[in-house]
């Protein structure tokens, strides 16, 4: 009727949203996989570099706070990575700038629509310098490298995009296109359609890299320092990343709204 149908579409909680797919959020600290992975393919810093953070990183007028007080002290990228450190990971965004994270971040897919066989799909955000400056008709400022590294600012991704980025790290940078359906047979058995499966390169991620990160992603759970140490498996190897956004201001939220979608245009 046209009052089901009405309370249905006027239903705060948006029951026709497909959030999968549709729903974009910022990726929060599960981005830093990203960063990780832009820092040691650029060169910009080694896996047994340390750096040191006490609580946050002051930067212009503003002091970056780090999620835990007193911060971690020295820390290598494997332990970073695997604390989440965000004092750490503000470091390497301010080494690597929006449009080299830009870069390693489309390459896992976050920013692209992922092709699967349903309507509507959103591609979320990924900014860069360019966009930046088309949308807004501004410059990118430094101090924005700091929240894009760990997943904050104009970041926007759905939450299919964040489950295949970490797929594809799992699995050696092989990329995966999501489908709902393999093929379908008629009343006889007859094949009537079948999904072409394309055997795609892979990504551009060296094996160095992404076995860097996955020992990182492993002791994220299995380890006591790990923050998702309580979702632990005495029978299975896991790996995962944590990650929590922050609440933005309605005047950020405007601009980021209307950025999306003119960038979506």
């Amino acid at each position: 009727s046209p009052e089901l149908w009405s309370s249905l579409t006027n239903d705060p909680r948006k029951l026709f949203l497909n959030r999968a797919i549709q729903g974009t959020y910022p990726p929060a600290s599960t981005f830093k996989i990203v960063t990780a992975i832009a820092a040691l393919e650029e060169g910009m810093v080694r896996p047994d570099e340390t750096l040191p953070f006490v609580g946050g990183l002051q930067f212009g007028g503003r002091f970056f706070h780090c999620w835990r007080e007193g911060g971690h002290g020295r820390i290598k990228l494997h332990e970073a990575l695997a604390q989440s450190c965000d004092s750490y990971f503000y470091q390497l965004g301010l080494r690597l700038g929006v449009d080299r994270i830009a870069k390693y971040a489309r390459r896992l897919g976050l920013g692209e629509l992922t092709g699967i066989d349903l309507d509507r799909e959103k591609s979320g955000l990924i900014p860069s310098s360019e966009w930046k400056k088309k949308v807004f008709g501004e410059e990118w400022q430094a101090g924005e490298n700091l929240s894009i590294a760990v997943g904050q600012g104009y970041d926007t991704v759905t939450p299919i995009q964040n489950a295949l980025m970490i797929a594809q790290v799992a699995n050696g940078g092989r990329p995966i296109r999501p489908h709902l359906v393999k093929e379908v047979r008629d009343a006889d058995g007859e094949v009537i359609f079948k999904e072409e499966i394309k055997k795609d390169k892979g990504i551009s991620i060296s094996p160095e890299t992404l076995k860097e990160i996955r020992a990182a992603l492993a002791d994220t759970v299995a380890s006591p320092f790990g923050t998702a140490y309580g979702i632990r498996s005495q029978t299975v190897t896991i790996g995962g990343k944590t990650g929590t956004a922050q609440v933005i201001s309605e005047e950020g939220r405007r601009r980021a709204s209307g950025a999306g979608s003119r960038a979506n245009l």
